[in-house]
């Protein structure tokens, strides 16, 4: 029985109704479809007849689905289902997302805001560092791969492709497979142009640095052709992206080159460390994974057309939530607990000053009925009246004070700008 693609208004495997074609490629099909159970849309991927007739992609296919549906990470696309069907038909269905990936981003903008830029690539860490804690390595980390999917008003960097993804071995940490050089060449570490089996976590921490270098710069640090890159990657020093952007911050010109080290021993040892040296770049309001399961939560508005940075607000702190300005109600609770101890104040110096009077005689209670002369005993004592003047004094400089205070509001928060463009769909690697 001979294996042929679905087309439009097909139903695959009795269940999911095929819509419309996403995408294509030299490996396979991705397609909008509808689960006909669930009632839900998805997207279906599905490997292209010749393709299936060579087993050790199919068993990358598979591969792909288990790496992706083992993660539990908000930040990677999850794959729902992975089957065959009775024609021998390899597929596998993935939720189904709306936006661009960051490939899309460079093309219409050019080179990003530079907290913009960190953002993403800080997101991107997240899944990564899970993969990483899991023995998974990535080994194709491209633009193209970082999806932004839209959520609302936000957008969610989404990791896709697991396609060449390996697995390392618990005793040498080295990857298995025998996939030769698979991969994307602008964005292959040194090591895995040698060799694909030579690579461990920190080939995904080589290509993080060529995906920031390209979102700063617009270009990847060895443009051209495959060939001529390759070489230039095993050969040639990275040219430093100040030099193609001079308003990169010298410190952070220093974090990409030591992720484009050409010895991985020179490199950051994890993507928890690459995280913690670009969090000073960052937005505000991103938060550092600090551990392999931790999650980047950042939310996006959409981008501006110029090229200004993001404005700041007060950094979080890793794994913590940002410190907020201090509540009106402690500025209330003060000034009250001022106002209570000041009529204490008050009425104790009044207390104290009734004690001292003089004490007044029976006989000179009499004549008090009596109008006085002005040489009187009473008349030289002059009368006390208690008048309020302390509380007085005291409840006005607490009112004063609490007029004067002033009630600081949060300062707003950086959004990060996201796409205008009204791109639909899963441009998925193939």
């Amino acid at each position: 029985m001979s294996i042929v693609l679905p087309k439009q208004g097909d139903v695959l495997d009795g269940k999911y109704r095929i819509d419309r074609t996403l995408g294509e490629g030299g490996m396979g099909v991705v397609y909008e479809a509808f689960h006909l159970r669930l009632r839900q849309r998805v997207a279906i991927k599905v490997l292209r007849p010749a393709i299936v007739a060579q087993p050790e992609f199919v068993v990358r296919f598979e591969r792909e689905a288990r790496a992706a549906a083992t993660l539990e990470s908000a930040n990677v696309a999850k794959v729902l289902d992975v089957d065959t069907t009775d024609d021998g038909l390899a597929y596998m269905v993935i939720e189904y997302l709306e936006g661009n990936d960051l490939g899309d981003e460079i093309t219409r903008r050019g080179r990003l805001p530079i907290q913009e830029a960190v953002a993403w690539v800080m997101e991107a860490c997240s899944p990564i560092a899970e993969a990483h804690g899991q023995g998974i390595i990535h080994r194709d980390l491209k633009p193209s791969n970082l999806f932004l999917a839209k959520k609302g008003k936000e957008r969610v960097l989404k990791l896709l492709d697991f396609g060449i993804s390996k697995v390392l071995t618990e005793t040498d940490g080295k990857a298995t497979g025998s996939f030769g050089t698979l991969g994307t060449p602008h964005y292959m570490s040194p090591e895995h142009v040698r060799s694909a089996s030579d690579v461990d976590r920190r080939s995904d921490i080589w290509s993080l640095g060529v995906i920031l270098y390209e979102l700063l710069t617009g270009t990847e640090p060895f443009p051209g052709d495959p060939a001529r890159v390759i070489a230039a990657i095993v050969t040639d020093p990275v040219p430093r992206p100040r030099t193609k952007r001079d308003d990169i911050p010298q410190e952070l010109e220093d974090v990409i080159m030591r992720a484009l080290a050409k010895d991985p021993r020179d490199r950051f040892p994890d993507v928890r460390a690459l995280s913690m040296a670009l969090a000073p770049f960052a937005p505000e309001t991103e938060l550092v994974p600090l551990t392999p399961s931790a999650r980047v939560r950042l939310a996006h508005s959409v981008p501006p057309k110029s090229d200004a940075p993001v404005a700041a607000s007060p950094r979080d702190a890793p794994t913590m939530v940002a410190p907020k300005p201090r509540s009106a109600r402690w500025v209330i609770s003060a000034a009250a607990v001022f106002v209570f101890v000041a009529g204490i104040i008050s009425w104790w110096g009044l207390r104290a000053s009734a004690s001292e009077l003089p004490t007044v005689t029976p006989p000179v209670r009499a004549t008090l009925a009596q109008p006085l002369p002005a040489t009187s005993v009473v008349g030289e004592a002059k009368p006390i009246v208690a008048e309020p003047v302390a509380t007085t004094t005291a409840t006005a400089a607490v009112s004063a004070s609490a007029k004067q205070t002033i009630v600081t509001k949060p300062a707003a928060s950086a959004a990060m700008p996201t796409s205008s463009a009204k791109r639909s769909g899963n441009p998925l690697t193939l």
